[in-house]
């Protein structure tokens, strides 16, 4: 799809619509500083650039349904960033340290 700058009532470009949506969390290890943010994009990704290009990431973890428009940007943007896919749902191996019998009274169901 194709981005136009809509224009208001006064005549003033109005900037692109919205057309996605990132959740995004920066962790500074050397500052002990988590961040976590969300926010709509246009088309052409401007806001995401604009992160990537402040933050220089050193790794980036990933959705696997991630668009190959937004994987050539973080290509493009930070090519040195280790990219990594995580999964969407909760993928933690059993634990063996509770008895079977009391694992049922315990264990709560998965979504």
């Amino acid at each position: 799809p194709e981005a136009a700058a809509a224009t208001g009532d006064d005549g003033v470009d109005r900037a692109p619509a919205p057309v996605c949506e990132f959740g995004v969390a920066a962790v500074d290890s050397v500052r002990s500083v988590v961040t976590l943010g969300e926010f709509a994009d246009d088309v052409l990704r401007s806001r995401m650039h604009t992160l990537l290009c402040t933050f220089r990431p050193a790794e980036i973890l990933l959705e696997g349904g991630a668009s190959k428009d937004l994987l050539s940007m973080i290509r493009a943007t930070c090519p040195a960033a280790r990219l990594e896919y995580v999964n969407a749902e909760e993928t933690i191996p059993r634990s063996t340290a509770v008895e079977m019998s009391d694992r049922k009274e315990i264990e709560r169901p998965s979504p």
